[in-house]
């Protein structure tokens, strides 16, 4: 359940993300996170595709990409406290 909620935060981030920019930007976007899905694990180099988008925008999208491919729902869920 955490997972889920983690993902459908980061889809919801990220739609709003490429909606916010405009159709041509989004497609740019768009582009850029397929083509870092793409990457050989431990390619950290920015991808040829990731050019035509800003680096505030790239940095976006690669922080999306950790947080769904990242188990964090420790740090994202509060634990009880115990009197």
């Amino acid at each position: 359940m955490r997972r889920l909620t983690i993902t459908a935060l980061t889809v919801v981030a990220t739609a709003l993300l490429l909606t916010s920019c405009g159709a041509s930007e989004a497609e740019k976007q768009q582009d850029c996170l397929t083509a870092i899905r793409a990457r050989a694990e431990g390619d950290k180099a920015k991808p040829k595709a990731c050019e035509a988008i800003s680096d505030d925008d790239y940095n976006t999208l690669i922080i999306g990409e950790v947080i769904s491919n990242t188990d964090l729902s420790d740090l994202l869920t509060p634990t009880p406290s115990t009197p």
